[in-house]
């Protein structure tokens, strides 16, 4: 493939909303939002001029609990559809599934535990679905002037990351290598 850098013009039209509430009785916060992308633009690929027609849709949930007192949850998700085409072809049509939960307890006075995961869907059979866990436990002791965290990051010891973003005829994958599973222990004082 061939491509040549030259004068261009392209239109895109952009569309988005959001809505936000918070329900006192339950202490709960929900937030929505939406986008909606179009763009066309004209490439030269291969020696021809080809239009280049891309629409994405993208949606996303939020939800921040704290009605129990000792517990916090935070759930978001995010859906976006993705939709390429070249000269009137439809090329691959891409969907990207997030979904994030992060939940902090306490589990006795002055100690907690936080559980962040994430968890990456797409359609694309090149792409593996994607998981991640970390777990936080903090002790502090205030009297003693004491404060312990042990923090279990990477907890599937996954090997890498990969994200993936759309350009007008190209699918862009950026790989992150991770460090493997770690296990931190941390100590302060204060005097």
């Amino acid at each position: 493939m061939e491509i040549d850098l030259q004068s261009n013009t392209q239109q895109i039209q952009s569309v988005s909303a959001d809505y936000s509430k918070y329900f006192i009785l339950m202490k709960t916060i929900v937030k929505t939002k939406g986008n909606i992308n179009w763009a066309w633009s004209d490439c030269r690929i291969n020696n021809l001029l080809e239009n280049v027609a891309t629409r994405d849709y993208t949606a996303s949930l939020e939800i921040n609990n704290t009605s129990v007192r000792f517990l916090n949850i935070q759930y978001e998700t995010s859906i976006s559809f993705i939709y390429n085409n070249l000269s009137g072809k439809t090329m691959d049509k891409i969907i990207m599934n997030l979904h994030r939960l992060n939940t902090g307890t306490v589990l006795a006075k002055n100690q907690t535990i936080i559980v962040n995961t994430n968890y990456y869907i797409t359609n694309l059979k090149s792409e593996a679905n994607q998981l991640f866990i970390d777990i936080l436990y903090r002790s502090s002791q205030p009297k003693q002037k004491v404060y312990l965290e042990i923090n279990c990051m990477n907890l599937l010891n996954n090997q890498i990351f990969v994200r993936l973003y759309n350009l007008e005829y190209a699918i862009i994958r950026n790989n992150f290598q991770l460090q493997p599973r770690q296990l931190v222990f941390i100590a302060r004082f204060r005097f």
